[in-house]
């Protein structure tokens, strides 16, 4: 029994499809670009010579994740606090896309954390020889109680 999943595994693992040729009329029609063009503009980067930046550099994000933020209230019940940490990408006209929690700490404070990275502004592009890249991005959100208010540090 223990080597039958083993052999499934090898098959699958060195299973090839035979190569079908496809007919020229439904091969795709690129207008000025070529298919290694189209690819390498889609690629997302993790370390550009340009990093994405926020109009008003990172501490007016802050601010307006501050301004926005509404700790949950379960959360406060629930006397949870901590650091979420957010995923995206930064696309190549400054717009945030596939935000994700990375780590998260309660479900509550990651849907609020994930709901105001999503609506922040537009921010100025990363770049890459000269040009807007799509680069990855980490942006850590704190939800932190205090005594006389409900705000994030």
């Amino acid at each position: 029994l223990f080597f039958l999943p083993l052999a499934a595994m090898t098959v699958v693992a060195f299973a090839r499809p035979e190569a079908i040729p496809i007919p020229e009329e439904k091969k795709p029609m690129l207008k000025g670009k070529s298919m290694k063009q189209e690819k390498m503009e889609e690629k997302v980067f993790m370390i550009v010579e340009e990093m994405p930046q926020f109009p008003g550099g990172w501490d007016e994000c802050i601010k307006i994740i501050q301004q926005n933020i509404q700790y949950p209230s379960d959360a406060v019940a629930e006397n949870k606090e901590g650091l979420v940490l957010v995923t995206m990408i930064i696309q190549k006209d400054g717009s945030v896309a596939n935000a994700r929690i990375y780590k998260g700490v309660h479900p509550s404070l990651d849907r609020e954390a994930l709901r105001v990275v999503e609506h922040l502004p537009r921010c100025i592009a990363g770049k890459d020889k000269g040009e807007n890249v799509n680069v990855y991005f980490t942006l850590p959100v704190r939800f932190k109680l205090k005594e006389t208010s409900n705000n994030i540090s």
